[in-house]
């Protein structure tokens, strides 16, 4: 029970930090987690400083759950997270291009878009990204998934789009020949 209680307060959200007994149908909730599921809120477990100096992944991770899981981030949360984001070092190309793709395949991207926006962090991986209007960010949420890419990415310099994101060959060509085609997927298709 001890080590289990140390366990959970070293997750990065409340939504994340819920153990389940499956052999006694127990929940053990140490930090809050269930109370902020319920009222659709975003929370560090601990510090929120702290837990973002930790690993710099979960600020990327703060935005895509506000995309997949359309709750509020907690002000406390909100604020360090806009605190740490310019001075964080950069986890690795690769797994911040994981997140943006989990991002950019949730129900609503444009809230974890504008997440990005407002905190700066969209910025330091995309050159121009805090001039992106936001009509651009809310049109995501109606297209198709293998369209959104394309249409974020039209309001970025075409030599700056792929200059720290990392994806694979087949979807940057993917991605460019939307773009060329101006979002026409069965353009696309056959060219």
């Amino acid at each position: 029970e001890a080590s289990l209680d140390k366990d959970v307060k070293r997750r990065d959200f409340t939504c994340n930090a819920l153990a389940y007994n499956p052999l006694e149908s127990e929940l053990h909730d140490y930090v809050g987690g269930l109370d902020d599921i319920h009222h659709q809120c975003l929370r560090v477990v601990g510090d929120a400083e702290q837990r973002f100096s930790e690993d710099s992944l979960r600020v990327w991770r703060c935005c895509r759950f506000l995309a997949q899981l359309q709750f509020t981030c907690e002000p406390k949360t909100w604020e360090a997270l806009c605190e740490c984001s310019p001075r964080l070092e950069m986890p690795a190309a690769e797994r911040v291009t994981q997140e943006l793709q989990k991002l950019m395949s949730a129900t609503k991207p444009s809230l974890g878009l504008q997440a990005l926006q407002e905190s700066g962090l969209g910025e330091r991986v995309l050159e121009g990204y805090s001039a992106i209007k936001k009509e651009i960010f809310k049109a995501c949420d109606g297209l198709p998934k293998t369209s959104r890419w394309a249409h974020l990415l039209t309001a970025i310099d075409e030599d700056k789009r792929f200059q720290y994101l990392r994806f694979s060959k087949k979807e940057k060509n993917w991605i460019q020949t939307l773009i060329s085609v101006e979002g026409d997927s069965e353009k696309a298709c056959f060219s």
